[in-house]
């Protein structure tokens, strides 16, 4: 009974961790992301674009960074 018991905990620690590495495997790529658009940003010149949905719109290019900003000090 105590082996069934230890064995259900160990199961619900494997799965709560491997939940854990996707979540923080996510945000990672989210901030690399959000890492990279700023970076393009800051050397890219002309009209800039946002994705809304499957369509580009152009946008300020003030608004997207402070926007993206605003992104990464959340993640």
């Amino acid at each position: 009974m105590m082996d069934q018991t230890k064995a259900a905990e160990l199961q619900r620690l494997e799965q709560s961790l491997s939940s854990f590495a996707s979540q923080r495997q996510f945000l990672t790529s989210q901030q690399l992301e959000v890492e990279n658009a700023l970076s393009e940003l800051a050397i890219a010149s002309g009209t800039t674009y946002r994705i809304v949905g499957s369509v580009m719109v152009a946008c300020e290019r003030a608004t997207l960074t402070k926007e993206l900003s605003e992104q990464r000090e959340t993640l």
